[in-house]
């Protein structure tokens, strides 16, 4: 007996419609879902950089050199407009950049798994004649885990020397992280620095490219009057490729035992209608081993977010240069 009548296949085909439609409709609820999702992380990277504006007494225009709105779109699509903005960021002959964020450290015990929050700032600063710093800072709240420590390091391109601070005592005023340090300045030939972190102030620490781009995550051209004022731009990258550097940056920055694993780079940059970059936020996760105060070798896994503002690209710094003359050899 034939059971597959025509009634049976038009049900079978009814039901294959129905399967269909419903994927497609899945399909679009979770890509609306991730743009409103990403939508949302442009509008706080925005309330961010009126905040940073507000607070130290800056237009955005002067940050970034023109508030100008441009005819026509500059670019072809949001990797290009990602690569022009960063690298002409990153190739200043100067620039002074602030950035915020957090971090969530996990560690795994066979008992319990322990969950660290910290807090960071960073300011790297870039001068016209090619010296550089770059201060990092790292709160923990309560510092059970021995994970509050700044570290300040200025290279001076006359001398051809690398200067290092670092301190312990960072305090919370008013949201803002502030580190003290002792006059006890130490230094260091390039070469060996070098060899230690991988790069010095003012180098650049990711391998953007458009092959390390693995995905345009979002691009957005926002228009005022029809003309281009604004691209929001999101990447994923491969760590591969674009974290080589970065990498050996975190084992210096977290006093790893090896190099980390990378298992996610993805960056959101705003960039104004003359291509000149607003803010950048890094949404990051890695895995790290070091050691853990009480708990000995560990791997922590480690999600951390940050974002870059921008006091000024080229020309004038005003922030002073650390006073190293005092310094002795490491």
């Amino acid at each position: 007996m034939n059971f597959f009548t025509a009634k049976v296949f038009n049900l079978f085909t009814i039901a294959l419609s129905a399967i269909f439609f419903l994927s497609a409709v899945m399909s679009i609820v979770t890509t609306v879902q991730n743009e409103n999702r990403i939508t949302l992380e442009f509008e706080r990277m925005l309330a961010e950089i009126d905040a940073f504006n507000f607070n130290q007494s800056l237009n955005n225009s002067n940050n970034t050199g023109s508030e100008e709105v441009v005819e026509g779109a500059l670019f072809n699509n949001g990797a290009d407009a990602f690569l022009h903005a960063y690298y002409n960021f990153i190739e200043s002959d100067s620039y002074h950049v602030i950035s915020r964020g957090s971090s969530t450290n996990t560690v795994a015990t066979k008992l319990l798994t322990i969950i660290v929050s910290t807090e960071s700032k960073n300011v790297m600063i870039k001068y016209p004649n090619g010296d550089a710093s770059y201060e990092l800072i790292s709160y923990e709240e309560g510092n059970t885990y021995d994970r509050t420590e700044a570290k300040f390091i200025y290279y001076h391109k006359q001398n051809n020397l690398v200067y290092m601070n670092e301190t312990k005592n960072v305090r919370k005023v008013n949201g803002d992280l502030i580190a003290t340090y002792s006059s006890s300045w130490k230094y260091d030939q390039v070469d060996i620095f070098l060899n230690e972190v991988g790069m010095l102030p003012g180098d650049n620490i990711y391998e953007f490219s458009k092959k390390a781009i693995t995905e345009v995550t979002y691009y957005k051209e926002t228009k005022v009057n029809n003309k281009i004022a604004e691209y929001q731009v999101q990447i994923k990258s491969n760590p591969t490729l674009a974290g080589k550097t970065y990498a050996r940056v975190i084992k210096y920055i977290g006093n790893a035992l090896e190099l980390p694993y990378i298992r996610q780079m993805k960056t959101s940059a705003i960039i104004d209608g003359n291509g000149v970059l607003k803010a950048l936020m890094f949404d990051d996760e890695f895995d790290v081993k070091t050691n853990i105060i009480l708990l000995g070798e560990k791997i922590v896994k480690c999600k951390s977010n940050a974002t870059y503002n921008f006091v000024t690209i080229g020309g004038e710094v005003l922030a002073p240069k650390p006073d190293v003359s005092n310094a002795t050899a490491r």
